[in-house]
């Protein structure tokens, strides 16, 4: 626990920042959504998404040479993810990111590695390429469920057929809602073409940024638990 319960965000970033002018802290709290009476509220009384917010604009603050974040956008609202982004975006030093936060990784990271299987491996390519190239290994999988169809017969072809045209079908949707989304994110993802966004357009492109998310988040899910499905009927027909 980096908060002291009894203390306000306020007296919090004035005890991080001796000697900082008092409007400057007040600016900057501004900055992650704690102003007015919120930044005058003990430590003890805020939400766990207000929490989450003060303690990463603490830290942000201090600009350390290494920053490790893990899932740091659970309980934020998609203002204060946007918040964030642009923060770590301007951050200097060394960043390791630990999230499922799609748009977030899309917009921060440098370098991708993916956890899998007990093991951590390099990724060559982007997040957009990740679910692609699993995709992409399944034909092989696919051939091999075919040749055992043939094997087993018309039974197992037809047992199988259904879960076959469902991950058609959600690869193809796949890629439609992946499309959408970096066309939605383009402009977020732009400092200045964020920063000069009219406040209508800004809300609409965040709305439809987070919608999209997770709908590409559910499509995903429901991909790898429908391949997961076809490839374990084919192991256990074989």
């Amino acid at each position: 626990e980096t908060l002291d319960p009894a203390l306000t965000a306020f007296e919090q970033l004035q005890e991080a920042r001796p000697g900082a002018r008092e409007q400057w802290c007040r600016d900057y709290l501004g900055g992650w959504g704690f102003s007015g009476d919120l930044a005058e509220r003990p430590c003890a009384v805020l939400s766990g998404g207000e929490k989450a917010r003060l303690a990463l604009a603490l830290l942000t603050l201090n600009e350390p040479a290494v920053l490790v974040l893990d899932e740091p956008t659970n309980h934020l609202d998609l203002d204060m993810r946007e918040a964030l982004a642009l923060a770590l975006q301007d951050f200097g030093g060394a960043l390791v990111l630990v999230s499922h936060d799609r748009s977030l990784l899309a917009r921060v990271v440098d370098e991708l590695w993916v956890v899998q299987d007990g093991r951590v491996a390099s990724f060559e390519g982007d997040l957009s390429s990740y679910a692609t190239t699993r995709i992409a290994a399944a034909p092989r999988a696919a051939a091999h469920d075919r040749r055992t169809a043939r094997q087993d017969g018309a039974a197992a072809r037809q047992r199988e057929k259904p879960l076959r045209d469902r991950v058609r079908r959600l690869e193809d949707e796949l890629e439609r809602v992946t499309a959408k989304l970096t066309e939605v994110e383009r402009p977020l993802a732009d400092v200045d073409v964020y920063n000069a966004l009219a406040p209508a357009e800004l809300d609409r492109l965040l709305a439809e940024s987070g919608r999209l998310r997770k709908r590409l988040e559910a499509i995903e899910a429901e991909w790898f638990e429908a391949q997961e499905a076809l490839e374990a009927g084919s192991r256990s027909d074989a």
